[in-house]
């Protein structure tokens, strides 16, 4: 698909599997696929790839909002995408409290932000690949409960993000790349951190369990990996293993019987 996306507006129990989508440009907050009010929605074994590479010229690649819940998306390739994974809309949005999402198996390949950038929801991130992500891996703000486990980063600079101080350095530019100042929640564990850049700085990769917000205020009881945990049971591959696992299964035509597409689509751009 050239230049095509899909809205899903109120849709349930919907799968999409094995479409290749050269990004459409972000003409109205154009997506690969956008989700809002909607439930019970699987993306899998999808590639995104970016036609442009400049951060402005396309919008998200499989962006989750306006308390869509029940979502996966599974095994997907996202290639040199700018704003891959949008989770809740704005800072305002705070019905996007609903949102309930897991990533497991994707690639990330030299793709720059949102892995998935998320505001309000809980969010599973697990057994992903992020291969030279160039800004951050994966972000959490505005109260979102992200748990990172059993991934394979290499070479980031950011492998997590946090909008909330002290999670970097006030003042410099180190700040968090994640607007406002009300903190994000991310636990991390079990993940495989190789190639790390030199201009990384500690904390690596950062976590936040107990601050509010930036200026340090705490929760009166830090928060442990029992109130990230799913409620669901879920097989994972050791994080070591992940890069192989993922590279050789993430994307279109890796499913047997899903060699290739039975028709191109173009919106005429």
């Amino acid at each position: 698909m050239n230049n095509v996306g899909f809205f899903l507006n109120e849709a349930e129990n919907i799968i999409i599997r094995n479409i290749y989508i050269l990004m459409p440009k972000a003409d109205n907050g154009a997506d690969g696929i956008s989700m809002q009010e909607s439930k019970n929605i699987w993306v899998d074994h999808c590639t995104f790839e970016s036609v442009n590479q400049t951060s402005d010229y396309e919008d998200g690649s499989c962006d989750i909002t306006h308390a869509s819940n029940g979502v996966t998306v599974s095994w997907c390739h996202f290639i040199k995408t700018q704003k891959s994974c949008l989770v809740g809309h704005s800072n305002s949005n705070t019905e996007d409290t609903a949102i309930t999402a897991t990533f497991h198996h994707n690639f990330f390949d030299g793709s720059s932000s949102r892995h998935p950038r998320v505001r309000f929801g809980r969010v599973h991130v697990y057994n992903n690949y992020y291969n030279g992500c160039t800004t951050y891996g994966v972000g959490s703000a505005y109260g979102a409960m992200v748990l990172v486990e059993h991934n394979y980063f290499d070479g980031l600079v950011l492998p997590t993000d946090i909008c909330t101080f002290p999670a970097k350095q006030s003042g410099s530019k180190w700040v968090s790349n994640l607007q406002g100042d009300v903190a994000g929640y991310l636990y991390a564990a079990n993940n495989e951190l190789k190639n790390r850049p030199a201009k990384a700085r500690d904390p690596y990769p950062m976590t936040n369990v107990e601050y509010k917000a930036y200026g340090g205020e705490k929760l009166a009881q830090p928060y442990t990996y029992a109130d990230f945990q799913p409620a669901y049971s879920y097989p994972y591959d050791p994080a070591s293993e992940v890069a192989t696992v993922v590279r050789n299964g993430a994307g279109v035509g890796k499913m047997s019987g899903y060699a290739s597409a039975p028709m191109a689509a173009d919106n005429g751009q």
